[in-house]
């Protein structure tokens, strides 16, 4: 693997450097800003974890280390106008969340890189945003607290010089300078979790309006800002009891910044808090966009995990909301002459939409092909509609019905939070992935027991659960 020496010296005190990154390609290494090592791996730089801005200083100590970078990035600041009273009392939470980050990390890893996208649509998550973070960056890499690797352009990558990589987001790291101040601030002997607490996320509950198609295009729904009500009050209120719960487990082989919840079609007229309403885990990386195979190597409390999915899950709760009976047989998509991942495919496919298809939609293909099935021609979305009506009455009647993808999703997501309340209850953390949880080995049995429960009484009919681990 090449390696690249860029031509810039860096100081830090009576120190001076010169950059070595390993590992990394000439273009996709274009500017570095204040990398006081000499050597800095391309991997360690990749291999950074989200800057969530959820640590904040706890103990008293902290808060005293708190104050004094806080004072000292203002009097560093050449300002014409004074902020007003509410800014500066925003820029003073975000001094003390960014360095609540960087500390924890880097008392979590020796590399202790951290990235965070410096645009301002990216900070809907967080409860500062991109303008005042930006300030905060500054003023850490002015004094000399933070290193700071620029980002790269993420709509147009390499369009110009100064960028790090496609899609690959400023990444920072605290320096020996803050480390060491922080060490003559903090009590040695005690953990760092007993000075920097995990605030939840402000932004738990989101709202969107409905996507819209342009031709072929399909442009996904706004965020809608919501209004203060007794209903989002609840359900922000519930997702803070879920995320306090996970926060105190110890997650490897993931990062965890919480959950949030998005609801859709929010500008629909019929629209009361029943479109979507999916769990979603925060940051720009997680552990849901890992593939299955990868979620299997998670460990909860030490624990090795399962994988537990709602077989069939839309098409189960469509039986129950229109009380149709389940087809009978062991396999739900078993049909004579037809694979059933052909059967599977053209039904999520369907369920997953507003109506139906006139052909098959790529997804359904590439669902197919993955599963290595040689599909014949002749076997059309349309040709294969009265087999699957005959098959499950409840879709000749579902165009009518007014249930659609975001309801369905909707009713699912009522049952897995309510699946993962009981089961907090019992002390067992749960990590939702749609249609599926990852609990640890030993909840197997009752993770089960609980979904079957919890889904059946919901909704009246049978389910079945698949469970996936590496054991």
């Amino acid at each position: 693997m090449s390696s690249v020496v860029l031509s810039c010296t860096i100081s830090e005190g009576s120190n001076h450097y010169h950059l070595v990154i390993l590992g990394g390609p000439r273009d996709l290494l274009e500017r570095v800003s204040n990398i006081s090592h000499p050597i800095v791996s391309f991997d360690a730089l990749k291999s950074a974890t989200f800057m969530a801005l959820s640590y904040y200083p706890h103990s008293k100590d902290a808060k005293g280390l708190f104050l004094m970078l806080t004072e000292e990035i203002l009097n560093s600041e050449d300002r014409r106008r004074q902020r007003k009273t509410e800014d500066l009392a925003n820029f003073k939470k975000a001094v003390g969340l960014a360095i609540g980050d960087l500390l924890v990390r880097a008392n979590k890893t020796e590399d202790g890189w951290l990235y965070r996208s410096l645009s301002k649509k990216n900070s809907i998550d967080s409860l500062i945003k991109g303008d005042t973070f930006l300030h905060v960056i500054k003023g850490l890499e002015r004094l000399g607290y933070i290193f700071v690797v620029k980002g790269g352009n993420h709509s147009k990558p390499f369009s110009k010089a100064g960028s790090f990589g496609p899609g690959l987001a400023t990444r920072y790291r605290a320096t020996s300078s803050l480390t060491e101040k922080a060490q003559g601030f903090l009590k040695q002997s005690e953990s760092i979790g007993k000075h920097f607490k995990r605030l939840p996320s402000l932004s738990v509950v989101q709202l969107k309006s409905a996507s819209v198609r342009n031709g072929r295009d399909k442009e996904e729904g706004k965020i809608i800002r919501l209004k203060p009500s007794e209903k989002v009050s609840q359900l922000k209120a519930d997702l803070k009891a879920i995320n306090t719960f996970l926060y105190d487990q110890n997650f490897e082989g993931m990062e965890f910044y919480g959950l949030k919840r998005i609801f859709n079609e929010g500008d629909r007229s019929d629209f009361y808090w029943n479109m979507g309403g999916r769990l979603y885990a925060i940051g720009e990386s997680h552990y849901q966009w890992l593939k299955k195979e990868k979620r299997l190597d998670i460990k909860i409390n030490q624990e090795p995990v399962v994988e537990i999915d709602i077989n069939a899950s839309f098409l189960r709760i469509l039986h129950g909301l229109l009380s149709y009976e389940l087809p009978t047989g062991e396999d739900i998509f078993a049909m004579e002459e037809i694979h059933r991942e052909v059967v599977k495919s053209w039904v999520k496919s369907t369920l997953g939409h507003t109506g139906f298809h006139n052909k098959w939609p790529p997804k359904a293909i590439e669902s197919i092909q993955k599963a290595e099935i040689k599909r014949p021609k002749s076997l059309t979305y349309k040709s294969l509609k009265p087999l699957i009506f005959k098959k499950y009455p409840v879709l000749s009647d579902w165009p009518n019905c007014g249930i659609r993808w975001s309801r369905l999703m909707y009713e699912e997501s009522e049952g897995i939070i309510e699946v993962m309340r009981h089961l907090n209850k019992h002390n067992v953390p749960a990590l939702p992935v749609h249609d599926s949880l990852i609990v640890p080995r030993s909840a197997r049995e009752l993770t089960k027991t609980t979904f079957r429960t919890v889904f059946e009484h919901r909704f009246g009919v049978e389910f079945k659960f698949d469970v996936s681990s590496k054991v």
